[in-house]
């Protein structure tokens, strides 16, 4: 596999079921299906006001939401919607952050991201985001991968041009004007 990501639980072509517990692995990171030992993290992360404002717009949150949210996320798997791994760090065990594709069973699935403040500008989004589109190359029927970005988050659309997305220009979304980039997966 390029850029050294390891597929553990599948292989290319991946039919759902493997997509459902496929871990991803890079040379720093362990990309896993959340559970509830990521709530703390989890909590840290939405609560901080750097990132609270570009991916909770529900308001507020709290440790059993969060833990609601994470069982979701089978659920949400299940229908077709997402796909979520928690970011890890492999030499510490430390929550980094999470990175997800909705849509994953569309042609053009859409990527989100967060990366705790302490790990930020450290090239970590950048190795999970490969991983990522690395295993998104393999599923069934993926041609490209977008991403919906708040119109001032400089940091995200600057690390997205940066690993090869291009800046489609602006769309409307249920939760208003965002900037959408997309990149080619084969």
């Amino acid at each position: 596999r390029g850029a050294g990501v390891r597929v553990l639980g599948g292989g290319a072509k991946m039919a759902d079921r493997s997509l459902s517990t496929a871990s991803l692995r890079t040379a720093r990171l362990e990309l896993r299906d959340p559970t509830r030992m990521d709530v703390g993290g989890f909590l840290k992360l939405y609560s901080d006001p750097t990132t609270a404002r570009y991916i909770r717009e529900a308001g507020a949150v709290d440790e059993a939401t969060i833990a609601e949210e994470i069982d979701e996320y089978a659920v949400d798997f299940e229908r077709g919607w997402s796909k979520h791994w928690s970011c890890i760090e492999r030499s510490s065990g430390a929550f980094v952050g999470f990175v997800a594709l909705h849509e994953f069973r569309s042609p053009t699935p859409i990527l989100s991201y967060a990366i705790m403040p302490e790990y930020r500008r450290r090239g970590f989004a950048t190795e999970a985001i490969g991983a990522v589109l690395e295993f998104a190359a393999t599923l069934n029927g993926a041609n490209s991968v977008v991403a919906h970005v708040h119109l001032d988050n400089a940091a995200s659309a600057e690390l997205l041009t940066k690993i090869g997305f291009v800046d489609a220009g602006q769309v409307e979304l249920p939760r208003g004007v965002r900037r959408e980039f997309r990149r080619a997966l084969k």
